[in-house]
Formats: C-alpha cells, structure tokens, sequence
C-alpha cells in the first residue's frame, strides 16, 4: 500500500470487508447500516470512528515516498529514478514517459498531493521560480503574469535588500484590472 497505487477493485474489495466487519452479524447474514458509511469516516470530533478511506490513505503513503526521494536525493531509489525519469529536471517538475513502470506512475501521483502542500524555504532564491513555485501562500492562488520565468534572486536584486521595480509592478494588485 505504501509503494504502489492499489486498483480500485482491490480497494474497492478491502473496503467491503471492512463494512463487513462493521455490519454483519454472521459470517454472511447483514445488518441494516443504521450510519451511513462517510460518516463512520468522519473524525471522532464529528461523531465518527475516523476509518480512513484507504484510496487517500494509499495516495498519503505514495506521497510520503515521493518526499523521501526529494529528502535524500542520494539513495539508491532516488538516484535510479532520477536517472530513468528525470534527469534534466527535478521531481516535482517530472512527467510521465511513454513506458512508465507502475511504480514511477504511482510515484507522480503521490507528487501530485505533494505539491499541493509543499512550500519552498527560498534560501538565496536561485532555485524558486516565481511564477510556477509555490513560495507565497496566497489564497486565492494569483494569476501567472507574462514576464519570461524569473527566480526570487532576479527579482530581489540579489543583495541589494530591495525588489526589482519591474517586478514589484507586476505583483501590484492595483496595477491590474479586477
């Protein structure tokens, strides 16, 4: 479950025997489902019994993978998918080829719920793209506006302590029709 995406069907089958579990009286004999079963998932604070759903819970678990490749780039398993998959990028920035493995698959998807939570600590500022990186929480997230792909240095002016003036234009709210 913490290595590959699990087909629905198998999820599907797993989540049945746990409602099994749940519901029956005897080995094949039912009971009525009194609570409908997205409430039992619910947290306890909700009045649930927080079972997961175990096609998020296998995408965390694909997700916690997918951290360890950009947390220790020098494993064996990074170092080979990188070779294989991205080697001119970076793994947020991968994609999926023509022959994936299934793994490599699994592991963009587990990228995918990555990158809806992960923030960059900008450091000098060279690595982060302005445009595609999400370094600014912002809700709701800004429009791209056209100006090549700029890093924070660029637009920090290095040293200078100060914001490049055509860049700082192109983040003013007032500047731009609503």
């Amino acid at each position: 479950m913490s290595c590959f995406i699990l087909p629905m069907k198998l999820i599907k089958q797993m989540t049945s025997a746990i409602r099994k579990f749940w519901w029956a009286n005897f080995q094949n004999h039912s009971k009525i489902s009194w609570i409908a079963w997205r409430k039992i998932n619910d947290t306890k604070q909700m009045g649930g019994l927080r079972i997961r759903d175990l096609r998020d819970f296998n995408v965390a678990m694909i997700a916690k993978q997918s951290w360890r490749l950009l947390q220790q780039p020098h494993t064996l398993m990074a170092r080979l998918f990188k070779a294989k998959y991205y080697p001119k990028t970076n793994l947020l920035e991968a994609g999926l080829k023509w022959q994936s493995s299934h793994a490599w698959r699994s592991i963009l998807q587990g990228n995918q719920l990555l990158a809806k939570g992960i923030k960059w600590i900008i450091g000098n500022g060279k690595t982060v793209n302005i445009w595609k990186d999400n370094w600014l929480p912002s809700s709701p997230p800004r429009a791209p506006q056209p100006y090549g792909n700029p890093d924070v240095f660029t637009a920090s002016q290095g040293s200078s302590h100060s914001w490049n003036q055509y860049l700082e234009r192109a983040f003013d709210k007032s500047s731009h029709c609503s």
